[in-house]
This record gives C-alpha cells, structure tokens and sequence, in this order.
C-alpha cells in the first residue's frame, strides 16, 4: 500500500512540477574482461561472451529551464545481464541515479520550435555521470559422485559504485505530446570487486587475482518522451 501511495505521489509531482517524461529501452553490449578471462579459462575452456548482452532502462525527467540548448534530466538507471553455461548461471543487476545533462550544440540562438529544427539542430549530446547498487550473482550447480545433486551454491556481491556515460541521439516529434529519440551512447564502471569470485569459479585453483573487473556498456536504442506541459511555459 505504501509503495502504490509513494507511486502516486511521484506521478503526480511530475506531473505538476515537470515538462517531460523520458523513457529509454536498449539492449547493450557488455565487457567485464578480467572477470571473462578466468570463466573462460576454469569453466568453458574456450572463448566465451560472458554476460555480453543485456537489456537497459532509464525513466527520466526535463527540468524546466529557459535556454533551449541546455537541458538537465535527472534519471534512474536499471540495467541487467545474464549469462548461463551447462547449469552455472551468472547475472549483474545495476539500479542507481543519473545526473543527466543534455546540450543541443548546432541549436541556433533565434528561438524554433521543435517542428521547425532541422537534422543538426535536433541532434543532442549528453554527458551523463551515475551512482548505482551493482547486484552480482552467481549460481553454481553442485555435484556429487559425477551426478547434479538438484541444488545450487550461491556466489554474490553488492556494492555502490560509480560511472560515467555519454551518449548522443536524434529527436524526431512525432506529436505535441510525443517525441522519439534514436540514440547510442556508452558507460563506464570504473571498478566493480566481486568478492570470492575467481575463487568460486576456479574452484580454489586461484584465489582473488580476477575479483576486480572494469564494466564497459555500449547502448544502441530509443528514448520516448512524453511533453506533460506545453512547451511554451517552459520557454518564457
């Protein structure tokens, strides 16, 4: 009940407060190469995609600011892998804060609306810093006699961590009230430790040496925004 209530008060204050809502889905690419090298050295035994592909979302909002070339869009960040390999499984979860800041840079001085905007004068830059909770797992069958027991032994990791992205997108109005957005952009967590993670996987043969891993995304997809006020409010 208290979440449905926190729920509706978040709606309704963007919905007061705000000019647009923005929605972005996109697979991405992933590479977390020390963590990769040790799988694929104590596990496959062979070049592997460890937790390659995933799926990425991020809900955001504009904050009403004067200038047209600038615009601030604070978001949250949901992101997730998974990979599995005869029975081991292996997921990253990461849900945190964006501190989003967009800047038209071929936008002229001389006020446009968005219908009147060429290609280059829709296109947009943005740099993006974040802090999200990394969630880390891995499950790993157990066996008895060379025969799967049916359970499993759990490895897992939380942490803060911080990152950095940028991307650049295209904004095509569709309507008064919706705008869609191709984009591509890329991420970068710096440091994620996985403790007991080369231990696990290696089965004892190496302890620690691969429990630190870069995290490197790369998102190719689409934003929808929605205009909840008109943007003439926005632009006086």
């Amino acid at each position: 009940m208290k979440k449905r209530l926190l729920s509706c008060f978040l709606l309704l204050f963007w919905l007061k407060s705000f000019a647009q809502l923005g929605i972005t889905v996109a697979p991405t690419s992933n590479r977390a190469l020390d963590w990769q090298v040790v799988v694929e050295n104590f596990l496959t035994h062979r070049r592997t995609d460890f937790l390659e592909h995933g799926t990425t979302a991020v809900f955001d909002y504009a904050l009403p600011f004067k200038s047209q070339v600038v615009k601030f869009q604070p978001g949250i960040y949901l992101s997730r892998a998974t990979v599995g390999y005869h029975g081991h499984s292996f997921e990253t979860y990461f849900l945190g804060v964006q501190f989003n800041t967009g800047i038209y840079p071929f936008l002229s001085k001389k006020s446009k609306s968005a219908a009147e905007r060429d290609f280059f004068e829709r296109t947009w830059f943005q740099l993006s810093p974040g802090l999200s909770l990394a969630t880390l797992k891995y499950d790993q069958p157990q066996f008895k006699d060379g025969k799967f027991t049916g359970e499993y032994k759990r490895f897992d990791d939380h942490q803060l961590s911080f990152n950095l992205g940028a991307q650049v997108a295209v904004d095509f109005q569709l309507s008064d009230f919706l705008t869609v957005s191709p984009l591509a952009g890329i991420r970068y967590f710096p440091k994620l430790t996985w403790d007991g993670f080369t231990e696990a996987v290696s089965k004892g043969n190496m302890i620690g040496t691969f429990d630190q891993a870069e995290w490197r995304q790369i998102t190719l997809g689409l934003r929808m925004s929605l205009q909840l006020k008109k943007a003439e409010a926005i632009e006086k």
